[in-house]
């Protein structure tokens, strides 16, 4: 019995990593198969979405208005239309600020929201808002500057969401 339950051992220690790798390599596969459009391909259009900032932000150089200008301005230098509307595709941007005495954190993320299908071809389609494209990461430093980095990190992702349409469209 102990000899039994260590070999059941030994092979779940080498069999469930093996079906992870296993299934992290199909699942992308999965995925792509269950959405009639790839990501941004067909995206004519997106608006803006920021995410609300607080005091800590503010006090480390921060605020609603920059980040929006940070996304907005290479957007709209693109061919991507930038829509104002309420509804349909959004590209979001969230920025999160810690501040301690004068060292700031920020944790940065981009993505693009739009309507997919779940199960293309199917007598009846569910439509969902999936997040098709996400970028972000974390910074940090002193207040002196913090805000133009934060923007400059923004203006960053922004290319790069840019180039990920251009390579689609």
């Amino acid at each position: 019995m102990n000899r039994a339950s260590s070999l059941a051992r030994a092979l779940r220690g080498a069999l469930l990593p093996a079906l992870a790798v296993c299934g992290l390599t199909i699942l992308p596969a999965l995925v792509q198969a269950q959405t009639p459009v790839r990501g941004l391909t067909g995206l004519q259009a997106a608006r803006i979405v920021v995410e609300d900032l607080d005091e800590d932000a503010r006090l480390c150089g921060v605020t609603r208005e920059s980040v929006d200008a940070a996304a907005r301005i290479p957007l709209s230098g693109s061919r991507l239309r930038v829509d104002n509307g309420d509804i349909g595709p959004y590209f979001y941007v969230q920025v999160t600020v810690l501040r301690s005495g004068n060292f700031c954190m920020a944790a940065i993320n981009l993505a693009l929201t739009r309507p997919v299908w779940l199960r293309p071809g199917a007598q009846t389609q569910d439509l969902v808002m999936a997040r098709v494209w996400n970028r972000g990461g974390v910074i940090s430093g002193g207040e002196a500057n913090f805000g133009r980095r934060v923007m400059n990190d923004i203006e960053g992702y922004t290319k790069l969401f840019i180039a990920s349409w251009l390579r689609e469209n």
